[in-house]
């Protein structure tokens, strides 16, 4: 998230498309639905939903199993 937040402060995600892939499928399934019981899970999925809208980008969020990874 903090690389992303810093190509975005570098201007480099204005109309582009990010994909994000991880191994937790909590954090996908989180970033997929727009909501957590998790305050950590839902400051993730805000800070990530603010760049989509401020930059006017899309991210893709896919789980890949920690053994493909």
């Amino acid at each position: 998230m903090e690389a992303l937040e810093q190509e975005a402060a570098n201007g480099n995600l204005a109309n582009s498309m990010v994909f994000f892939y991880t191994d937790n499928s909590t954090v996908e399934s989180c970033l997929y639905k727009g909501n957590s019981s998790s305050s950590k899970l839902f400051e993730l999925m805000v800070r990530m939903r603010k760049l989509e809208m401020i930059h006017n980008t899309r991210i893709i969020v896919s789980h890949v199993s920690g053994k493909r990874m």
